[in-house]
């Protein structure tokens, strides 16, 4: 109607009237336009609001899964240096099955799974720069950082780390073996010769390369742990959650 218009008034040498169509025209198109990009921001804004929730659900999953491991291994840790002083510093003679247990299993260094299947969809989809929040950007951006890291080291652990009882089978035996059944594992009984420990410097070195390796291991997943505490505290403020003081603990 209004292009009819316009040809009527154009024939008819109505300028004035020309230019009003034609104003109008160009309005129209320009707030079709504003109209058409508040439509796509909107909807941008849903995704990324959508995202961000399951993200949130991501990373409580993660830090649940992830919890249990995380405190064996770093009880491990422990246990293993405290072995070390007695074996090593020769104080006491408190060496429990349970340090020579850990001696057994020094090569326990795998990660525990670090993936969260929404960033990875945002990773695979090109979709990461739908966040506008400058500190979730941060955040998701140091989780990937420290989750390289972290992979990285465990590559390099996994290739140099060497299991004592089998480097030293004469000061490390195995009384019962391991019962290994389809769903459960149960671990064997082993004995550790302490005297010889403490007279062998090929152990003592080895022990303490064993320390240092599980020791980058416990760093390496606290700095996992560490990123998604704060991507978490990150995602509850996009979402308005609020939590007691210990829940991203």
């Amino acid at each position: 109607m209004i292009l009819r218009r316009l040809k009527t008034h154009i024939e008819k040498e109505n300028w004035f009237a020309v230019g009003i169509d034609f104003c109008i025209v160009v309005i129209g198109v320009f707030i079709g336009i504003q109209v058409a990009n508040w439509n796509a921001a909107q909807n941008e804004k849903r995704e990324a609001q959508d995202y961000i929730v399951r993200l949130h659900e991501d990373v409580i999953s993660l830090i649940e899964t992830r919890h249990g491991l995380i405190n064996d291994r770093q009880e491990g840790f422990l246990l293993m240096n405290e072995a070390a002083k007695i074996i090593v510093n020769g104080k006491g003679d408190s060496f429990t099955p349970q340090h020579c247990a850990r001696l057994v299993y020094n090569t326990s260094v795998s990660n525990p799974t670090d993936d969260l299947g929404t960033l990875l969809e945002l990773q695979t989809s090109g979709q990461l720069n739908l966040f506008k929040d400058a500190d979730l950007k941060t955040a998701l951006q140091n989780y990937l950082l420290a989750r390289a890291r972290s992979r990285d080291s465990q590559n390099q652990i996994s290739r140099l780390v060497e299991p004592l009882y089998r480097l030293h089978p004469d000061l490390i035996s195995v009384e019962q073996a391991t019962n290994a059944v389809p769903g459960q594992i149960q671990d064997g009984i082993f004995s550790c010769d302490l005297d010889g420990m403490r007279a062998s410097s090929s152990f003592k070195n080895d022990l303490d390369g064993a320390q240092t390796y599980m020791g980058l291991h416990v760093m390496d997943n606290a700095r996992i742990s560490e990123s998604l505490t704060k991507l978490h505290a990150v995602l509850d403020k996009n979402l308005g959650i609020m939590h007691d003081e210990d829940t991203h603990k």
